[in-house]
């Protein structure tokens, strides 16, 4: 919705400088490579990078740094998180320290991230982004 919105504010603004200006073929051809490299940069930073992120292509964070900034954003979970992966990463294996990790991991259970994520109130807040842009050319 974001990349949409950025690349729809850019026609809207292209077209109105066009409409006023009356520019000559040179000025043109200029904003449209702009827009085409606006939309590759949108496309490679919103499906491509992370795409590769996923397939490892391009190095993505370790666990611990992502646990890190779970425990940062979620109170309930706090350090919980990477010390299960600490714990998890000792070389000794004993029944008690699998014990610990076992509890913890139940513990974590209970706590979904796909509740945390509130899809109504992300397409309302960045929909607008998208929607302002679109109004504007509609009309």
């Amino acid at each position: 919705l974001l990349g949409l919105g950025i690349l729809m504010a850019y026609f809207l603004v292209a077209a109105v400088l066009e409409y006023f200006g009356h520019f000559d073929t040179g000025f043109r051809t200029f904003l449209f490579y702009v827009f085409i490299a606006l939309m590759l940069l949108v496309v490679f930073k919103g499906v491509l990078d992370p795409f590769l992120r996923i397939k490892g292509y391009l190095k993505s964070i370790s666990h611990q740094e992502a646990a890190i900034m779970i425990g940062q954003h979620f109170p309930e979970i706090q350090d919980k998180l990477l010390n299960t992966l600490q714990l998890q990463t000792q070389d000794q294996q004993n029944e008690l320290l699998m014990a610990s990790i076992d509890q913890r991991i139940k513990a974590m259970n209970a706590f979904v991230f796909a509740k945390v994520i509130d899809l109504p109130a992300s397409f309302k807040r960045y929909g607008r982004l998208a929607a302002l842009p679109l109004g504007a050319i509609l009309l």
